[in-house]
């Protein structure tokens, strides 16, 4: 049997996973062949729908992408693009883009080439009211993301105890999760109850920005690579929450949770409006009255804000294993908590070591010494071992002991006298080795209340001196940057500057620093707000963005700048006043045409966009921004012939810019403009 009939057949079977990765793999051998033969298009199609099915949204889009590409619409294949299997293959086509889009897969233009082709079919005939309906929502969704709204889904999980917090409504920002909201309820059941005799269970609902297939997958699976599913991320984000929980108020009874805990799922999806637009419940293997551990406990309230905050989900590694540690004490785990917290430690001072050699350029040498290399092959060591081999090779690295590293650390930040003698002896507390080898040796069981209270008293007293340090260390690279006076210089020598600083956490510091030293250099103001957009600090952008327009009123690239920051919030009438407004001191701005050109697109105004488009090209024929821009409005509006050209153009201009080249192939491939 081969590959096209095991599709077939795995299809038959329902195992749709299976024939979606066959199908993958499928059109890697026929990209080689010049002529496609029709059992070959119908295994595409079996696996097309077999993604659609398990909504594989990455491989749906592959597969649809290829299928386009092939499909002849003079040919004798079915299906027939006009039949009923083409247009919900387009359909959730659409719903893939729109994952992928939001997830920062694709692009824009991908997306805008999966809603056309949906828009025009919908456009000639109906066929099912169900799957037209379907589309007619996708398509509803995307056109919202045009305008800067954006799809959310929620996911509730109802754990086996309570969590230490208020009732409560959190909003986040920026996030590993993409969560943008967390609210907490805490209730009462009479039906269960717990070891600890009360009776609070927690109920904790994500709200999340994206696009779910919610049943599976929060990613959107692909059939080729492990994605966790919906219910092991929550967990693993609540977790985090627990984590901090600990960290921050270290006398509370809880522990972390798995899939045991969870007893069901609950998935809704919602377009950018909120209106529901599908909903599932994922069961697990849980049961709210099987719970081990149950309290109602209670952390303050100015302690909450500093657990759910947008740094809800960002523990550090050895934080992570405190945490860990934490919660097997406060279960009177000794044994286990010792050797946790041991590990804390080790992976605290690799932290502060990386950490602190980056701030003296020494972070490849750091990872170097840390791995066990030795900078110098020619000594005894290895001269030694490659004597007794008989042959050239090395010594094998070793890596460094605890000791070893906190003597590094101490030559890194001139760490000297009492405070190094008193990092000595933490560390030896922490690790206890006397107890350690009678752990080993089995003269001792388990470990005491005390000997784990000290070691964690000394472990807290390490890392108050780390912080101690990190707070107040200035490397002397750092004080020569503070000789750089400010007061003297102008905005672009201080700009120039700054901009040669690593640490972008430096650069913020020394930008504040120079604008309070010159409040009325608007273009330095503009820098510093262009540098917190790009280091994803919008709020505070717009802010210094601001001020430099009230410094400088009439200057066109402030205007256009906030005009862009207007369309990415979706308020495009505002956006549009701002760049008339700049066009007038300056109508050759290039950038500012081009934007107010993009402006008119999103404003389905294709004529007016065309004609900005045009100007702004005459004026400089070599901005390839502008011209990649101009080849995607063209697609839009079906000039395929002359998008050819100026995509070919961009391209040229710009040939190590992988989205244009990128795009380009995808236009060839997708829409055939020399047919």
């Amino acid at each position: 049997m081969n590959e096209i009939d095991d599709i077939f057949c795995l299809y038959d079977k329902r195992k749709f996973s299976e024939t979606v990765k066959l199908g993958i793999e499928l059109l890697t051998s026929i990209g080689k062949k010049s002529l496609i033969t029709e059992k070959e298009i119908r295994a595409i199609t079996r696996a097309l729908s077999a993604a659609n099915k398990e909504y594989l949204y990455q491989d749906y889009f592959t597969l649809f992408k290829f299928y386009l590409s092939i499909y002849n619409l003079n040919s004798n294949f079915e299906p027939y693009p006009n039949s009923k299997f083409f247009y919900q293959f387009a359909a959730f086509n659409v719903a893939s883009a729109i994952h992928l889009y939001i997830q920062g897969k694709i692009d824009k233009s991908e997306l805008t080439n999966a809603r056309s082709l949906m828009d025009a079919l919908v456009t000639k005939k109906q066929i099912d009211d169900e799957i037209h309906n379907y589309a007619v929502e996708v398509i509803k969704i995307a056109d919202d993301i045009d305008d800067g709204i954006f799809p959310y889904y929620t996911v509730e999980l109802e754990l086996p105890f309570s969590l230490p917090f208020k009732d409560s409504i959190i909003s986040l920002n920026d996030n590993q999760y993409n969560i943008k909201k967390v609210q907490i309820n805490t209730n009462k059941k009479d039906t269960v109850t717990s070891d600890f005799g009360d009776r609070y269970f927690s109920i904790i609902k994500f709200t999340v920005k994206g696009f779910t297939s919610t049943n599976a997958f929060w990613e959107g699976a692909s059939s080729l690579e492990k994605n966790d599913s919906n219910l092991d991320l929550f967990i693993s984000a609540t977790n985090d929450i627990i984590r901090k929980s600990i960290l921050i108020h270290d006398k509370i009874n809880i522990r972390l949770i798995n899939q045991s805990d969870i007893n069901a799922l609950p998935i809704v999806q919602y377009n950018g409006e909120g209106t529901k637009f599908a909903h599932s419940i994922i069961w697990g293997f849980g049961c709210s009255s099987a719970a081990d551990i149950l309290s109602h406990n209670k952390v303050e309230l100015e302690k909450q804000s500093l657990i759910l905050n947008d740094n809800a989900f960002s523990t550090n590694l050895y934080e992570e294993i405190l945490a860990d540690a934490l919660i097997e004490k406060g279960r009177s785990n000794n044994t286990p908590s010792f050797y946790l917290l041991n590990a804390s430690l080790e992976a605290m001072i690799e932290f502060y070591l990386l950490r602190f050699s980056s701030k003296f350029d020494l972070l490849k040498t750091t990872e170097r010494f840390l791995s066990g290399e030795s900078a110098c092959n020619s000594c005894k060591l290895y001269s030694k071992y490659s004597e007794e081999l008989g042959s050239d090779e090395k010594r094998p690295a070793m890596a460094p002991s605890v000791f070893a590293q906190i003597k590094e650390l101490s030559n890194i930040c001139d760490i000297k006298g009492s405070k190094k003698r008193k990092l000595n002896k933490y560390v030896s507390k922490v690790r206890n080795d006397k107890l350690r080898n009678k752990l080993i040796h089995g003269k001792e069981k388990c470990i005491s209340d005390t000997d784990l209270s000290e070691s964690f008293k000394s472990f807290n007293l390490i890392r108050e001196l780390f912080l101690e340090i990190d707070s107040g260390f200035i490397s002397s690279r750092a004080e020569s940057e503070r000789n750089f006076d400010f007061e003297y210089r102008s905005s672009e020598e201080i700009i120039l500057f700054i901009n040669g600083v690593d640490n972008v956490n430096e650069q913020d510091m020394l930008y504040l620093e120079a604008i309070d030293k010159n409040p009325k250099y608007h273009e330095l103001i503009n820098a510093y707000s262009a540098f917190l957009f790009n280091n994803g600090h919008a709020e505070r952008g717009v802010d210094y963005l601001k001020k430099s327009m009230h410094l400088s009123r009439n200057n066109p690239n402030y205007l256009g700048n906030y005009a862009n920051h207007l369309v990415n919030q979706g308020e495009f009438l505002k956006a549009e006043e701002l760049l008339i407004q700049a066009l007038k001191i300056n109508p050759k701005h290039v950038n500012n045409l081009g934007n107010y050109a993009y402006l008119l697109a999103e404003l389905k105004r294709y004529d007016e966009a065309e004609s900005m488009y045009l100007e702004s090209i005459l004026i400089n024929p070599t901005h390839s921004s502008n011209i990649y821009s101009y080849a995607c409005l063209l697609v839009r509006v079906g000039k395929f012939k002359d998008a050819n050209f100026f995509f070919s153009r961009a391209v040229g201009l710009d040939p190590s810019n992988k989205k244009y080249s990128n795009d380009y192939k995808y236009f060839l491939t997708v829409f055939n403009p020399e047919s």
